[in-house]
């Protein structure tokens, strides 16, 4: 499991929570080799604290990005938006990567991807607000199955 940091800036005072994710296929331990033909889920965990989470409305844009490490595409998958809830402090969501996204380099059978998480606020109007976050994933492979 990888973690990362939410930052939450107010003024005069910045507050920092952990955020967690972790790259499984569906009903699988998580890994960090793929078979390219299977789905990939990235889970992704943060928090705000209490008095703040009564107090804000909005949402939470998740997107998955990815940096081949190779001659590979890179890609930006947009994940769900979690809409705020004021009796909750715990968010959670997951980013599929769909089966055969990833297209290994003519005559290749793999590549190396680095995955990175990011969550950012956006007020109730769609505005970026001052608190984001992101989550470096280790190292993955995803190899090409016969």
């Amino acid at each position: 499991m990888a973690t990362g940091e939410l930052e939450i800036e107010l003024p005069g005072y910045i507050y920092t929570s952990q955020m967690t994710a972790v790259a499984s296929e569906p009903g699988e331990p998580p890994t960090r080799i793929f078979d390219i033909h299977d789905d990939v889920e990235v889970v992704v965990d943060w928090s705000l604290p209490l008095p703040l989470a009564r107090l804000i409305c909005g949402t939470f844009d998740c997107d998955l990005y990815l940096e081949s490490q190779g001659e590979g595409k890179e890609f930006e998958i947009e994940g769900p938006v979690v809409q705020l809830n004021p009796a909750t402090t715990t968010y959670h969501a997951v980013i599929k990567i769909p089966h055969d996204t990833i297209v290994p380099a003519p005559g290749e059978t793999d590549i190396p991807y680095k995955l990175t998480v990011s969550v950012t606020y956006k007020d109730q109007l769609g505005r970026p607000g001052p608190i984001a976050g992101f989550v470096e994933l280790p190292m993955v492979q995803f190899y090409l199955d016969s």
